[in-house]
């Protein structure tokens, strides 16, 4: 028994919410979806979404990416809470059967399914993401299963709502960004270990070069903010590559010479990046320089 639960923010939910209403009866499973103070065109064609097991609700404003998640364990009437990113597409169709018979022998872990992105390049100016999305983040199993926690992502996981009422979300992350990370930090303090399965979903929405940069910022914004919540925990930095490649400089006495260079070298990286460029060493170099511009205010 599963509570699906979808966090909404400005997508077209139905197809996703169709597709999931088809195997939900097979597994019991309900649907719960929570619209997170989208524009009104997205709350009008959502608002379409019916059915037996669907659970359709919408909060005035936008509360954030961690504290949502949190609110699902007040909605859910089953033990165990299948989370899913609004723009997930359903390419399996035993996809909540996998998921049921991965419970069946891991009731009291938390399950990741995985991501992957459609295997052709986009046309135009998406390739940034999708090349950032198939070279890091559609990882196959075996690799996930390598270092279990530290590969954790929220867009596919399955978690039994005990645990998540003991390690919410923390609620002070309110930008995008590595709230998973420190999730599944603290899912591993708490000696709790992920379980990765095959059952991945596909990434549906890929953002414009321009969209996927600006992420990129509040991103490392977010990065680090957490890294200065938590007093720069060694731990946490190790769990995280930007953060121990910036502490592995930081100890050899560059960071000040390499935030001089990053006054220019990230303006003129964003640019390129904004503009076409879908170079990941470009984009590893703009996030460099990045953190240490922003780690110093």
């Amino acid at each position: 028994m599963i509570s699906i639960c979808i966090p909404v923010y400005n997508l077209d939910v139905r197809q996703l919410a169709e597709a999931l209403e088809k195997q939900a009866k097979e597994v019991s499973a309900e649907i719960i979806l929570i619209d997170d103070g989208s524009q009104m065109q997205y709350r009008e064609l959502n608002r379409e979404i019916t059915g037996e097991v669907i659970h359709y609700h919408e909060l005035e404003e936008n509360i954030g990416r961690a504290r949502i998640r949190n609110l699902f364990a007040g909605y859910a009437k089953y033990e165990h809470l299948l989370f899913m990113d609004c723009d997930s597409v359903i390419i399996s169709e035993s996809f909540l059967a996998d998921y049921s018979l991965a419970l069946s022998a891991h009731p009291d872990q938390i399950i990741c399914g995985g991501r992957i992105y459609d295997p052709v390049p986009p046309k135009g100016d998406r390739r940034l993401h999708w090349k950032y999305g198939t070279r890091k983040e559609s990882q196959p199993v075996e690799i996930r299963k390598k270092d279990p926690n530290r590969s954790f992502m929220t867009n596919n996981f399955l978690i039994p709502v005990g645990i998540l009422k003991d390690i919410p979300f923390n609620e002070n992350l309110r930008m995008y960004g590595h709230e998973d990370s420190l999730f599944g930090y603290e899912l591993a303090g708490k000696g709790h270990e992920i379980v990765h399965i095959d059952n991945p979903v596909l990434h549906g929405e890929l953002q414009t070069n321009r969209e996927f940069v600006d992420k990129t910022r509040e991103a490392v914004r977010n990065l680090v903010f957490i890294s200065e919540m938590l007093k720069d925990d060694p731990g946490f930095s190790d769990s995280i590559t930007l953060l121990r490649v910036a502490r592995n400089l930081e100890s050899r006495q560059v960071a000040g010479l390499i935030r001089i260079i990053s006054v220019i070298s990230v303006p003129v990286s964003e640019m390129l990046l904004r503009l076409g460029c879908s170079s990941l060493k470009l984009l590893d170099i703009y996030k460099l320089g990045l953190y240490f511009i922003l780690k110093k205010k």
